[in-house]
């Protein structure tokens, strides 16, 4: 899954692709052979290809009906009205909700992009499509679970289903120091400070900071790239974590230590971190929420009160 307004690739996808490099030739020596097809433009899958470290074949859809004539991607409308009565029942598994923040999109049009794995067989001048299959249909492709199966603990999910599984360079032993989901978000620093704050991309006109802040536990540096509002002179963000159950660790973080640091545009600024209340909470998210839709949506995806963070600069004391 990588729809055409995603950041990157969806973390349990990833990890399903994580293997073809490696079964592919196993494949080919039987006569068969395997690609992958997504809705996002070509130039963004191969970037993120090589940013994992892939070599199968990668196509793009984009622009095309071909994922929705397989039945695999719907349109929004169709996606909001089947994922909105499980938003208000609380049915959605917090899982959609935790990969389309990690895709940098919201829950409906993460959803909207579906996934599944289709099998064509060709004869003389003739394709047949043979085997079609999509949900839990496509575990088969996730080797690590038959591993997990024979172990003595197996899959071990009871804190929830997936919550557990990243890309491959984002577990905790292996996270970079920015605490960023791989190289991605590390690419959109780089690009953030060769232009005076400005990026390109899903996140091109959206006034950007860089929050350096320490790790409540670890205690160790990190960097996080943030939207923010400009309220008055304070900077304004908000823990949405795309509506997933839990904030961002980002937030616990500077609730430990709110004196921290920000990059806006050119300049470093010193900031005190803290958190609205009230009808000052209520305001703030609602503004942002007018020039960002989804806002609203992560309200109705979670049970938690999303907290909003006014980061005021050290000398306005």
């Amino acid at each position: 899954m990588f729809g055409p307004d995603y950041a990157a690739g969806c973390p349990t996808n990833s990890s399903i692709a994580d293997s073809f490099n490696g079964v592919l030739p196993h494949l080919e020596a039987r006569d068969v052979t395997m690609i992958c097809i997504s809705g996002a433009p070509l130039e963004k899958l191969l970037a993120y290809r090589e940013q994992m470290g892939w070599s199968f074949t990668w196509a793009s859809s984009y622009q095309s009906d071909f994922s929705f004539d397989f039945g695999i991607s719907g349109t929004e409308e169709a996606t909001r009205a089947w994922v909105a009565p499980l938003l208000e029942d609380g049915l959605l598994p917090p899982i959609a909700s935790q990969n389309a923040s990690a895709c940098g999109t919201d829950v409906v049009r993460y959803l909207a992009e579906g996934f599944g794995v289709n099998v064509f067989v060709r004869e003389s001048d003739t394709v047949y499509h043979t085997y079609a299959s999509t949900s839990r249909g496509v575990e088969f492709l996730m080797g690590y679970y038959p591993v997990l199966d024979r172990t003595p603990k197996g899959r071990d999910e009871s804190d929830g289903f997936q919550l557990w599984l990243r890309r491959q360079d984002e577990y905790e032993s292996q996270r970079p120091s920015s605490e960023l989901p791989g190289d991605f978000n590390a690419k959109l620093i780089d690009e953030f400070r060769a232009n005076q704050g400005r990026v390109t991309g899903v996140f091109e006109g959206t006034p950007l900071l860089v929050l350096h802040h320490t790790g409540a536990k670890s205690g160790k540096d990190r960097i996080t790239p943030l939207g923010y509002l400009d309220d008055d002179g304070r900077y304004v963000v908000i823990a949405s974590n795309g509506g997933a159950p839990t904030s961002p660790h980002w937030y616990h973080n500077l609730k430990a230590t709110p004196n921290v640091t920000i990059e806006v545009g050119t300049k470093t600024i010193d900031v005190v971190a803290s958190e609205a209340t009230g009808e000052e909470r209520k305001r703030l998210y609602r503004t942002q929420a007018e020039r960002f839709p989804q806002l609203t949506d992560y309200e109705q995806e979670t049970d938690r009160v999303i907290p909003v963070i006014i980061l005021t600069p050290s000398d306005n004391d």
